[in-house]
């Protein structure tokens, strides 16, 4: 699907230490998961159905999503602490405790949106 190749070429950002691309290949995958309904996870288990298919289906996409949060998530923070870095010799300081306190907020909402999944 375009939402896993998205997620390894995330992966592959995130190897070469290129977090904000790596963030934005995964948010793309975000928005590319087909929908989904839990409900019929729930139903099909429930009754015990032939919907086995539908069900691994959707069981799928939600690991996929959850993956994809889960990295966000360590890309954001990967990005919180470069920005909490101490500036090179005759670098320019980029310690904006704004920014950081910003990630922060990001990192959690993605790892709360992951575990109600």
């Amino acid at each position: 699907s375009s939402s896993m190749k998205r997620k390894e070429d995330g992966n592959r950002l995130f190897a070469k230490k290129i977090y904000s691309a790596a963030v934005a290949c995964y948010r793309a995958g975000l928005d590319d998961l087909p929908p989904y309904d839990k409900t019929r996870i729930e139903y099909g288990a429930n009754n015990n159905n032939n919907n086995n298919n539908a069900t691994d289906a959707i069981h799928e996409i939600i690991n996929l999503e959850v993956g994809l949060r889960s990295n966000i998530a360590l890309a954001l923070l990967k990005l919180a602490e470069e920005k909490q870095q101490p500036p090179l010799p005759g670098g320019v300081a980029t310690n904006n405790p704004n920014e950081v306190r910003k990630l922060y907020v990001e990192i959690e909402q993605e790892c709360n949106i992951g575990l109600q999944l």
